[in-house]
């Protein structure tokens, strides 16, 4: 979905309850060990009536990854015009957070899409997407005369890969660090690194904001 793309319309009832228990159960026990007809059983549905929202565990999956990439695209969108570097902040935690709800995909990513060349394209419009929000990001950071607009602009496209390393591979680095930690230890470390990448593209102004901000 591109910025400004009207979304899929929620998906409600059923549905959502098919999503939310599938979400839980990939998280404690991984995309492999949990099948269809075990969700089913477990919401104490028929197969049919879940392979009636989700025909396939691919399309389930697939609808699990657009749910939150539609919840990121919201959080970033939520508040229109420029932006100041604590909303920002708050932007790049409320992502941080909702990898942690669905670690499932954070944790095995690589191998995810490895074993599923079909869910590629989704991969990569995902990504697409992930990168004009960042873009925006910096815009509207610019428009508030927070960021130099000479000295972001031949910076952005490192900046895009920093920041998105930073806030959407926070959580498989943490799992590596400490695996026996909880990565919610990690999320503050990973969130004040990625506001840090603005640094050398500030203002004065935004400069002492941003170093105020972080501490």
């Amino acid at each position: 979905m591109r910025l400004g793309q009207r979304p899929n319309p929620p998906r409600q009832g059923t549905a959502r309850r098919i999503l939310e228990h599938a979400r839980s159960a990939f998280n404690e026990r991984g995309v492999n060990a949990v099948g269809m007809r075990e969700i089913a059983r477990d919401l104490g549905l028929s197969p049919g009536n879940v392979s009636y929202h989700f025909a396939t565990k691919d399309a389930l999956l697939d609808a699990l990854v657009e749910d939150m990439h539609q919840e990121n695209t919201a959080t970033v969108e939520a508040r229109r015009g420029p932006l100041d570097f604590a909303e920002v902040d708050r932007i790049f935690r409320a992502i941080m957070e909702r990898d942690l709800e669905n670690r499932w995909l954070m944790r095995d990513a690589v191998g995810f899409l490895a074993a599923r060349p079909q869910v590629r394209s989704l991969h990569e419009r995902m990504q697409r997407a992930r990168e004009e929000r960042i873009t925006g990001i910096v815009s509207r950071l610019t428009a508030a005369r927070l960021l130099d607009p000479r000295r972001t602009k031949p910076m952005l496209p490192n900046l895009r890969i920093q920041i998105f390393t930073q806030v959407f591979f926070w959580l498989p680095a943490a799992l590596l660090i400490a695996p026996d930690q909880d990565p919610r230890q990690q999320l503050d470390a990973h969130a004040r690194a990625a506001l840090a990448l603005f640094l050398p593209c500030c203002t004065p102004a935004g400069r002492r904001r941003l170093e105020v901000l972080l501490g």
